[in-house]
């Protein structure tokens, strides 16, 4: 009958088959399934356990759903089965019952627990016991199994199918046992990866060693010494160990813990980065990189001089330079110690001799990729960065223009468009570098399109990007993409935001015969002197540079994005006007190619529609006659519908139609607006003449709203709500501008 211990309201059991039955089992339609059944006498068991088509149905449940239906200990049921020879089953995970199920007969000594434990039939062991701990595990070494719910094992009393019993071999109690300490008796054997020890660089898996650990574990969690002695009872050895090694493995492990403690509490005290500023602004430390070691340059803003360092040690945390594979790879490259440069035009006289030895670009785009390197080197100094691209078929030089612009960037971080969004989020967070990104033609998908907010979001400065952190979905984790980037990339962006903060040079293959093919030892060593040149430049500008200062520089007729984004190479050489005058050139052109592309596009169609009306004197417009003026069709080359409009015009400005009265018929027309049809036009690089500006202003006073001032919402609504009662004029009857004042319906 089932063993007192068992006899438990919370456990349940399952009926099993006749120790002597045995089945054969097909596949069929993807299930295996019983064909054939019969009995098998106990000599021949050796014959068929070996065989890979029959199975004991005396160890198999044979009730569908066993483990939602389990019986109690005292199920009449249960009771008559088992007397009239049946097996029964005891589930795991009932009231915490978990069963260790040892196989290997080498390992039976190691698992010989202080709990009620059964001999099967088979020669192995059945281990019962109670814990919190309810993973099930298939232990390594063939040691057997860890059945900690819905599973069942064989209860005692029954019959093995090779006709031996299943009988006690320790008639104890079933023994709770701490999650902690249970994953330590197993650790050895356990798939998933846990230690036994405290610390997991132990190795030590000796007797000793385990009990330990498990004490470590024990402590950690807040248990005294009289709980953790009564707990360490399951191991046999130790409940009859002496008291003497007990309080040795005690105290031992109460030091462990202690030192570990001290330990973490350092750790977490310690931070990891590149750069350090401290407060008062006395000294900058930039992370360096030279035969193999990483240290901190520091850089005492008062003396002028520098000095090496392992880490910078301040009253709250100890600072240390980043490791880490991309060092060793040169996927990230760093300066090796500051060098003299003299003075700003010797720098700047070197670093174009160097472009110019390895590239060929024009002179503009030369002295371009100038400031931009050097604004790079203090562009923590400023609020928002445009990024430099080069544009182009292959074969066109952009890698090479990647290569020696790019690497003369600070801390340049060398990557392709294939790269996921990913580790680019991490790299630039944790590095803060120039990011460089080679084939960066990002097709429609969700990781380019994540790569496309990166570049987006990274041009100005507070522009975080959230993720949520994949181990712990309740934590969020804020990415800074702020930094410089160099681009390369056969097409223009498809999106217009990202393509707006580029300042590309559409590359040429090259026609010079004095360019070396390949980057040989000479670029790398001259880049390298470089770089550390234009560290002792960080070092000497970086607090000199101020980005609120007002620099007296006539932006002239440039548009405001370009204003902002061009803003801050105005502080890199305020003082120079040969500089500042070669700039306001370089930034004009800049600005009369944006919009040369603007125009050219499908929008400057419209616009440019929409200005040739006004040009001949037309005021009623609708999307009809912007069609016509343009000659706009759509793919097929068939004339566009008016409703292909709607989005662009809303896109341009252009708020809800007004229905008006034209040659006795209802029309509805574009809500003209003269100031800001005025910033379109001009946006579009369309002059905008008296001429045209009148036309706008008649269209707006037969719509009887006040020049100067935006529509009020009544009017707009009495325009929708009343098409009936709106003003009528023709095209034949030109109108005059009154000069009283026009009152609002």
């Amino acid at each position: 009958m089932i063993p007192k211990q068992l006899q438990n309201e919370n456990f349940r059991f399952v009926l099993l088959g006749k120790w002597d039955e045995w089945g054969r089992y097909e596949t069929i339609n993807g299930k295996s399934k019983l064909v054939e059944k019969k009995k098998i006498k106990k000599e021949d068991y050796d014959k068929y356990d070996k065989h890979p088509d029959w199975k004991p149905l005396g160890k198999t449940p044979f009730e569908v759903e066993w483990q939602k239906k389990g019986y109690r200990y005292n199920d009449s049921k249960l009771l008559e089965y088992i007397k009239s020879g049946g097996n029964y089953g005891v589930v795991g995970g009932y009231g915490n019952l978990r069963i260790l199920d040892i196989d290997n007969p080498e390992k039976l000594e190691e698992f010989n627990l202080d709990t009620f434990i059964v001999e099967t039939g088979g020669g192995g062991r059945h281990i019962y016991l109670l814990s919190d701990y309810d993973k099930n595990n298939v232990l390594t070494e063939n040691v057997g199994e860890f059945r900690a719910k819905n599973y069942q094992v064989v209860g005692c009393g029954c019959t093995h199918p090779n006709g031996k019993k299943y009988k006690i071999i320790k008639d104890k109690p079933i023994r709770f046992i701490d999650k902690l300490v249970l994953k330590s008796i197993l650790s050895k054997y356990l798939r998933e990866n846990i230690e036994s020890s405290y610390d997991k660089k132990e190795t030590d898996k000796t007797r000793s060693g385990k009990e330990f650990g498990t004490i470590c574990n024990l402590i950690k969690k807040g248990l005294n010494k009289e709980e953790i002695f009564k707990e360490m009872l399951i191991y046999s050895k130790w409940a009859s160990s002496h008291n003497q090694y007990k309080e040795m493995t005690y105290k031992k492990a109460k030091i462990k813990v202690e030192e570990k403690k001290e330990s973490k509490e350092t750790n977490n005290k310690r931070k990891y980065t590149s750069l350090f500023l401290d407060e008062e602004k006395t000294f900058i430390a930039e992370q360096v990189y030279k035969e193999g070691v990483c240290k901190f340059c520091v850089y005492d803003l008062k003396t002028k001089k520098y000095l090496f360092m392992d880490e910078i040690e301040t009253k709250d945390v100890i600072i240390r330079p980043i490791s880490g594979e991309e060092i060793d790879k040169g996927a990230i490259k760093l300066p090796s110690e500051p060098l003299e440069y003299k003075n700003d035009k010797r720098l700047d006289d070197d670093i174009k001799k160097f472009i110019n030895k390895w590239l060929d670009v024009p002179k503009n785009i030369v002295l371009f990729g100038l400031w931009n390197i050097k604004r790079s080197w203090v562009y923590e100094r400023f609020h928002t960065l445009n990024y430099l691209r080069a544009l182009g078929d292959t074969g066109v030089g952009k890698s090479r223009f990647l290569d020696t612009l790019g690497y003369l960037h600070y801390k340049p971080i060398s990557t392709s468009g294939a790269t996921t969004s990913a580790p680019i989020f991490r790299i630039i967070d944790k590095w803060k570098g120039t990011l460089i990104m080679d084939e960066a033609d990002l097709h429609k998908s969700d990781e380019s399109q994540d790569i496309i907010k990166i570049i987006n979001q990274g041009y100005e400065k507070g522009k975080y990007v959230m993720r949520c952190d994949k181990e712990n979905q309740n934590k969020v984790n804020f990415f800074d993409p702020f930094c410089p980037k160099i681009l390369a990339t056969r097409r223009a962006f498809f999106d217009k935001a990202t393509e707006s903060r580029c300042i590309t040079y559409v590359m040429k293959e090259t026609a010079r015969k004095d360019i070396p093919l390949n980057l040989n030892k000479h670029f790398w060593d001259d880049l390298l002197v470089l770089r550390n040149k234009l560290l002792m430049w960080r070092f000497r500008n970086y607090y000199k540079i101020n980005p609120e200062k007002v620099v007296d520089f006539d932006f002239g007729e440039l548009e405001p994005r370009v204003k902002q984004i061009v803003s801050s190479f105005v502080n890199l050489f305020s003082k120079d006007k040969e500089q500042l005058e070669n700039f306001n050139k370089f930034i004009t052109r800049h600005q009369e190619e944006i919009i040369e592309e603007r125009r050219n596009s499908f929008e400057g169609s419209v616009v440019g529609a929409i200005f040739s009306l006004l040009k001949r004197g037309e005021s009623d417009i609708n999307s009809s006659d912007i069609i016509h003026e343009g000659e706009l069709t759509n793919l097929k080359n068939q004339p566009l519908q008016p409703r292909a409009l709607s989005n662009i015009l809303k896109g341009l400005g252009f708020g809800l139609p007004i229905s008006r009265k034209v040659e006795g018929k209802t029309k509805r027309c574009l809500a003209l607006e003269p100031v800001r049809v005025e910033n379109l036009l001009k946006r579009y690089g369309y002059a905008v003449t008296e001429v045209t500006l009148n036309t706008i202003q008649e269209n707006l006073l037969l719509k009887g709203f006040e020049l100067g001032k935006n529509p009020k919402s009544s009017t707009l609504r009495k325009n929708r709500d009343n098409r009936n009662s709106v003003t009528s004029a023709t095209k034949s009857e030109p109108l005059k501008i009154k000069e009283e004042k026009v009152e609002d319906d």
